[in-house]
């Protein structure tokens, strides 16, 4: 089970977030831990919770040096992110377990009952981004 401090990760102190982000730093581990339940899967983590502007340039900066030494073109840092508002959390999938839950007609229910919203797979490749707020899209499953 995921809880608050794990989903802080150390970058910040409870006492020092707003209202708002505490009751966002919540919800959505509250949530996270429903899912897991459902799908039976209490042995998974938080990969990334909430991180400060400057811990997203630094997660960012880190990928675009991998990016480019693949002969990859750097990507955009993506300012919208749910992670910043304490309202997203990647959780850690290295065995494919919780992908493969929500790509079935029960954890695709979980994730409307629950109302949480899920990166596209594709995109993630050993976590699942789970997020309390609706993308532009408004699909439960999105592209970033």
């Amino acid at each position: 089970m995921i809880n608050v401090f794990d989903y802080l990760m150390g970058r910040v102190k409870w006492a020092d977030l707003s209202i708002e982000m505490q009751q966002n730093a919540g919800l959505i581990v509250e949530k996270a831990n429903l899912l897991l339940i459902k799908a039976y899967l209490t042995d998974k983590g938080c990969r990334s919770g909430f991180r400060r502007k400057e811990d997203h340039v630094d997660i960012y900066n880190k990928i675009n040096k991998k990016r480019i030494a693949e002969g990859k073109p750097a990507v955009q840092i993506p300012w919208a992110s749910k992670h910043l508002s304490a309202q997203a959390i990647d959780i850690d999938d290295t065995d494919d377990r919780l992908k493969a839950y929500l790509k079935t007609p029960e954890g695709y229910e979980a994730m409307v009952d629950l109302d949480l919203y899920q990166e596209d797979p594709a995109y993630t490749d050993t976590w699942v981004h789970l997020q309390t707020i609706p993308p532009t899209s408004g699909k439960r499953v999105f592209r970033p």
